[in-house]
């Protein structure tokens, strides 16, 4: 039996709505299949963010531990620097106060003797 064009436009029409099915059916897998796809990438993203905020703030601690210790250590330094700098002033002062105790010894000695002497010349003088 021969095919009609009433037959070819029947097996057409069958065709399509066949194709369209499967079209509608292959787009349905794709749009899961991309949404999957999606949500296994933010997930990887999200884990990968994750990751590197924890390595982020671990190397911040130590970089936070490392200038705690080397300004810890300056200070010590500097208040060491410091107080060998008080004791050399306070030795300094020290002999200097010395110095000025001595010199006031002998003021009263040479104020003693120049009184002693006054009496002398006016001893000696007087006659």
């Amino acid at each position: 039996m021969p095919l009609t064009q009433k037959d070819l436009d029947a097996q057409t029409e069958k065709l399509v709505k066949l194709i369209r099915s499967e079209v509608s059916g292959v787009e349905a897998r794709l749009k899961k299949e991309i949404i999957n796809s999606e949500k296994n990438i933010d997930g990887r993203f999200g884990e990968f963010e994750q990751n590197m905020n924890r390595r982020f703030e671990f190397q911040k601690q130590e970089l936070e531990s490392r200038l705690d210790d080397k300004f810890e250590t300056n200070r010590r330094l500097l208040v060491n620097d410091m107080q060998n700098f008080q004791d050399k002033i306070i030795t300094e002062i020290k002999s200097i106060k010395q110095e000025t105790q001595v010199n006031s010894g002998h003021r009263r000695t040479l104020d003693d003797h120049e009184i002693r002497i006054q009496k002398v010349e006016k001893h000696l003088f007087s006659n």
